[in-house]
């Protein structure tokens, strides 16, 4: 039986796979594509033809975001591990689950390393990625509608969740925002703004256990460019204090940040 689940998933070609090096035989290692041709010595690889909830998405992003705020549709396991497929696993995130269990926390996730709040997120995608004005003006329009902590931004290229009603009730919530939300595909592109949008608005009583990218370029987990062998790295003085509804915490940390210097 296994312990957790960890997903990722492989759309339109756009990722390379990335064997899980050292993977334990208590994990499920679940990886979803559109693709017929990927194989996997570490990965348990499923077409997304096998799931009759993919059936009516007709965009990559949509499909990746469904699973994303679906993951126990897929897993069957009590605890799901999200991780975007440019992310390299290097040996079994045992530590992150356990840690996660054992602070009962309800779901974990990755606090943005230096840009603090939605509109900062929204400006640097439509500067950087393409993202349209339309899409911007989508989201601008939603977050007018209430009042909410401006000061907060999550990141969901690591979401480790516990499969409980609260957890599946901000998911259902996020994906009905991403759905609204989305003008030039099933979905809005950038996810993460409207995940913290939820949070910060609908539930300030959740448990969090709060990363920084430090999860993400540590001996657990490296981070590429998509369908690239490139490193990502993020300057470490961004690990330490990141800042969450205007404060600044100290995050949970899978090992010192000294053992990352190299």
């Amino acid at each position: 039986m296994y312990k957790y689940t960890v997903i990722e998933c492989i759309l339109g070609g756009y990722d390379l796979v990335r064997e899980v090096k050292n993977a334990s035989s208590d994990v499920h290692y679940l990886m979803i594509t559109d693709s017929k041709k990927i194989k996997s010595k570490t990965w348990d690889v499923h077409h997304v033809s096998e799931y009759p909830s993919l059936a009516n998405i007709d965009d990559a992003i949509g499909v990746l975001n469904y699973i994303r705020y679906h993951t126990f549709e897929f897993a069957d396991t009590d605890v799901s591990i999200y991780m975007d497929a440019s992310m390299q696993i290097n040996k079994p995130l045992t530590k992150l689950y356990e840690d996660f269990v054992n602070s009962k926390s309800d779901i974990g996730l990755s606090i943005h390393p230096y840009r603090t709040n939605v509109y900062d997120e929204l400006h640097a995608w439509q500067s950087a990625r393409g993202l349209s004005s339309e899409e911007v003006a989508s989201q601008r329009k939603l977050f007018a509608k209430t009042s909410f902590n401006k000061s907060v931004l999550f990141q969901s290229g690591v979401i480790i969740r516990r499969n409980v009603k609260v957890v599946n009730i901000i998911d259902e919530i996020t994906w009905a925002m991403l759905r609204l939300t989305g003008v030039t595909s099933y979905t809005a592109r950038v996810d993460q703004t409207i995940l913290s949008y939820v949070l910060a608005t609908y539930f300030s009583g959740v448990k969090f256990l709060l990363f920084t990218q430090h999860l993400i370029q540590s001996s657990y987990i490296t981070w590429f460019k998509h369908g690239s062998n490139e490193k990502i790295l993020i300057d470490q003085r961004y690990y330490v204090r990141p800042s969450v509804f205007g404060v600044y915490v100290t995050p949970y940390m899978i090992e010192p940040v000294e053992k990352n210097r190299k």
